[in-house]
């Protein structure tokens, strides 16, 4: 059945839903009479589901957007859909995926999520399951939006990002055609210099790669780069929450010592002073991979940063550099970059040589480590307790989550004998706590904590179903088709002055939803994502705007979500 996006409109009443529901469905196997049968078996309900939420720099679904999602790693062929059926790469409409284990996976198991859309920054997420439960894995991606292009002394032109998080900055740098050879090789007697901008007043971080004249430049097939070079350089700030949330892979991390089947491989933890990015695509869509002669990249590292024991760097030191491979989502050991120099401010530049392009960071690896166990004295009241552990005096985001009714926060690969503080609060309340652990691993990895004085704002709650059903070829639902569906709810909530201020996600066993516990006095955006068909993208995510606060003290009834799915006519009926 071809499908176009599906759209639910709602106006939230003081009292109960009042909504209108407004679905299109394209012509093709759709019956025209309200009799119909479905074509495809019921969804079972998913054991682990594991919610895949790509999401950008204003912590909201991408509802416009297609994304490729394609799954690495160790335990890949253990990945399959709500129907049971394995899943190597799928396209899906919002970044949105419900994923789960295959039947009989042992625990412990470790795979990547790589995403990736015209637009954007390529990324990914390693993705820990250590037992039965929800998983949720959020990946937040970097658009490539500019503002207006400058045009330079050399007749290349400059543009700067303008959607990203706070730490992250980046240009978009345009190369004239005659600068590139039909070989691939740079003619530009001065070659290029691809800089980022600073992410802070202060630089804090800075990218700059530089590519002399004569270096032939070529994509993954070997295949030489031709025409106009554009370069998306992007540098990410190792003190800001944001910046550090989208680390490729996060900071737990499997590394290898190269690409090759029989490289060494070993886990831990990464402790940042710095990361980027670096994009080069040519006039025909080509991808810059490779260069025949190393080329310069240097990465500014914030004055404050210190070795992991304490020490200061210094100018002549040796750097770790590690390159992220996004085919299989795992960082590889380079090389070893030197200090060269201070700038006026203090921070320090490290440089180093490369013969190709991925993300770059400049990073030490904790190798001793453990998986914590964080248990949760929640306050009364509270559904949900936010939950981030941060490195004391070092660079780096550990790791983030929450903690619900089973009050449990685990920390994957939590690196021993670190101090580490970890910050606890209410989604939808003021004030937070603070707790600093001097070792992650001591007693097993066991670490209670205490929640209680945080407040709680005044509850609300929603409810609903999500259904799948046969539709007629105008669009109107079959109502003796209509049944609940194996689906997950998101739900995106704002304070009074559009703030972003808490985020849910639920996957339905039965098609029926209650969410308690969501702070009163919000405004939310509620999205639903089918699991039904990956190759039908667009009519696979429904959105929603609730317009008015959720009502405190009072259950406040959403309008169905309904979903179309593949049907037969009944013998006999016109088509």
């Amino acid at each position: 059945m071809k499908s176009r996006k599906l759209t639910l409109s709602l106006t939230l009443g003081t009292a109960l839903g009042i909504s209108m529901l407004t679905v299109a469905c394209g012509s093709g196997n759709s019956p025209d009479l309200e009799t119909a049968t479905p074509a495809e078996a019921p969804l079972q309900a998913v054991g682990t589901p594991i919610q895949v939420q790509v999401f950008g720099s204003t912590e909201e679904p991408i509802v416009d957007t297609d994304f490729t999602i394609t799954i690495t790693g160790s335990n890949k062929d253990k990945v399959v859909d709500a129907l049971g059926k394995p899943v190597t790469s799928i396209t899906t409409a919002g970044g949105a995926a419900l994923l789960t284990l295959a039947s009989g996976t042992t625990l412990p198991a470790t795979f990547n999520v790589m995403v990736s859309a015209p637009g954007y920054l390529p990324t990914g997420k390693t993705v820990f399951v250590s037992e039965a439960g929800v998983v949720d894995v959020s990946v937040p991606v970097v658009k490539l939006v500019t503002a207006t292009p400058v045009v330079q002394a050399d007749g290349s032109t400059v543009a700067a990002l303008t959607e990203q998080a706070s730490g992250i900055a980046g240009n978009v740098i345009v190369t004239p055609a005659s600068a590139v050879n039909s070989a691939g090789v740079v003619t530009a007697a001065a070659g290029f210099a691809f800089t980022s901008p600073a992410t802070t007043a202060t630089i804090d971080s800075q990218v700059t790669l530089t590519i002399p004249s004569g270096v032939k430049m070529t994509d993954a097939s070997g295949q030489p780069i031709t025409g106009t070079v554009t370069a998306n350089v992007v540098s990410y700030s190792p003190t800001e929450d944001a910046a550090l949330a989208a680390f490729p892979g996060g900071f737990a991390v499997d590394v290898a010592s190269d690409t090759s089947a029989s490289a060494t491989t070993s886990s831990g933890t990464f402790i940042s002073g710095g990361f980027a990015a670096f994009n080069l695509v040519d006039s025909t869509g080509k991808t810059v991979k490779s260069f025949d002669k190393p080329v310069t990249t240097s990465i500014t590292v914030p004055a404050a940063t210190t070795n992991p024991d304490g020490s200061a760097i210094t100018v002549g030191q040796d750097m770790p550099i590690w390159s992220y491979d996004e085919t299989i989502g795992r960082w590889i050991e380079e090389k070893v970059g030197k200090v060269a120099r201070t700038d006026t401010l203090g921070n320090y530049v490290v440089e180093f040589e490369v013969t190709h392009l991925s993300y770059w960071n400049m990073d030490w690896l904790r190798s001793a480590n453990c998986r914590a166990n964080v248990r949760v004295n929640m306050p009364t009241g509270a559904t949900r307790v936010n939950l981030s552990a941060k490195f004391v005096g070092l660079r780096g985001y550990l790791y983030s989550g929450y903690a619900d009714s089973n009050a449990s926060f685990p920390i994957y690969r939590a690196p021993a004998n670190l101090p580490v503080d970890i910050t606890m609060s209410v989604p939808g309340a003021a004030g937070t706590v603070t707790t600093r652990i001097q070792n992650l691993c001591a007693n097993g990895g066991a670490i209670q904590l205490d929640a209680r004085s945080l407040q709680v704002p005044t509850p609300g709650s929603v409810s609903g179903t999500v259904y799948e059903a046969c539709f007629t070829t105008g669009g109107v639902v079959i109502a003796s088709t209509r049944r609940p569906l194996v689906a997950t709810v998101r739900f995106w909530g704002y304070s009074a002055a559009n703030q972003y201020v808490y985020r849910h996600i639920t996957t339905l066993a039965n098609g029926t939803y209650s969410l308690a516990g969501l702070p009163a006095g919000t405004r939310y955006t509620s999205y639903s994502f089918s699991p039904r068909r990956f190759s039908v993208a667009s009519a696979r995510f429904s959105s929603n705007k609730i317009n008015q606060s959720v009502i405190s003290g009072a259950n406040n009834p959403i309008s169905d979500f309904v979903f179309p799915m593949r049907c037969n006519n009944v013998t006999g009926a016109a088509s």
